[in-house]
């Protein structure tokens, strides 16, 4: 993916043994500009977190996919916002 194509970028990723996923910590740590990356890090406790980028942290539950999604979107929104005012 050429991270250049995008205004925002999403990435959803689970822990995996303590680390984060693999090919999502790859994706961030070779972006550009992090600061259009919001990174949500799911969790058995959710409380680990990618460090360098927006992230949220959340354990896997399904009770707390509104929430996340409201949390994401206010974000995005953010970062939209912040590129219509150059």
């Amino acid at each position: 993916m050429n991270e250049g194509d995008w205004s925002a970028i999403v990435v959803l990723h689970t822990w995996e043994m303590r680390k984060p996923q693999a090919d999502a910590k790859a994706f961030v740590d070779r972006a550009r500009n992090t600061h259009k990356i919001v990174v949500l890090s799911t969790s058995g406790a959710g409380d680990f977190k990618m460090e360098g980028v927006d992230a949220i942290s959340s354990a896997s539950r399904v009770e707390d996919v509104p929430s996340r999604v409201a949390e994401i979107t206010r974000k995005v929104d953010a970062i939209l916002d912040a590129r219509a005012d150059h």
